[in-house]
């Protein structure tokens, strides 16, 4: 019908509005995601920089270039959290569309927040000559596990409500990419980057915390106690024992000169 100037086929429909989306879905969603994974970087890079600038523990340079391999680390655990996040929602039966493609760049915004605090707090881990990788670890997660378990669970309980929606199109589009994505996060900000780190023992750029003097010996320390031991102060018995000497012998002194 097209080949007749008197007739125009318009094609209409539900399907037929939106098609344009299906051709270029997966196009959008890469340049989203590079472009979150940028911003990201760039934010993760600020907040290390301005935090540890701030405690001026170190110069500038070692600071700087601190700031850039934690926020590199941030990066490539945003890149493994988006690829994790879409392969699983695929599997579970979730299109790529508009409205999971939005699910989809919330997990950058979940595990950079997550992947950040971990970060910073492994860089401004006091240092001294025997401190190791694991020990910045348990030192960072002793102060995190429970405000991110916390932040963790509430995000869970919202999104869980979701599982209990009359609707199928909430059920498939809504809650599988989003509990998808905050256990995926969750996982690997908290749990997959603290492990890894553990491997950093001898990146130096992220050792930018403050330098504690090692502790002495314990042989050294034993022979000061040896020492004090020795020294120790005169009891009350000691110190009236001596008086009464001193006294004794001065009485004599004074009765020797009267005989003179």
């Amino acid at each position: 019908c097209d080949d007749i100037d008197r007739v125009r086929c318009v094609t209409s429909g539900l399907a037929h509005s939106y098609f344009e989306q299906f051709l270029y879905i997966e196009a959008t969603l890469l340049k989203a995601s590079c472009a979150a994974i940028g911003i990201g970087w760039l934010v993760s890079f600020v907040f290390i920089y301005i935090k540890l600038k701030m405690e001026n523990q170190h110069p500038t340079t070692k600071v700087f270039w601190g700031s850039v391999f934690g926020s590199a680390l941030i990066a490539l655990t945003t890149i493994l959290s988006l690829v994790v996040v879409v392969g699983y929602s695929v599997l579970w039966d979730v299109s790529i569309s508009a409205f999971s493609t939005m699910s989809f760049l919330l997990s950058v915004g979940f595990v950079v927040e997550y992947s950040v605090h971990v970060v910073h707090r492994f860089m401004e881990a006091p240092n001294n000559t025997h401190s190791t990788a694991m020990e910045r670890v348990k030192y960072s997660m002793s102060f995190l596990t429970l405000p991110t378990f916390m932040a963790f669970a509430s995000s869970a309980i919202g999104v869980i409500c979701l599982a209990f929606t009359a609707f199928e199109f909430n059920n498939r589009y809504f809650f599988r990419p989003l509990i998808t994505m905050v256990l995926v996060t969750y996982f690997l900000g908290c749990w997959f980057l603290p492990v890894f780190l553990t491997l950093l023992d001898n990146v130096d750029a992220l050792k930018c915390g403050p330098t504690v003097a090692t502790p002495p010996p314990a042989t050294s320390t034993n022979a000061t106690t040896e020492e004090v031991r020795e020294t120790k102060t005169p009891t009350n018995r000691e110190v009236i024992a001596t008086t009464a000497a001193a006294a004794v012998k001065e009485s004599t002194n004074e009765e020797e000169g009267i005989g003179c």
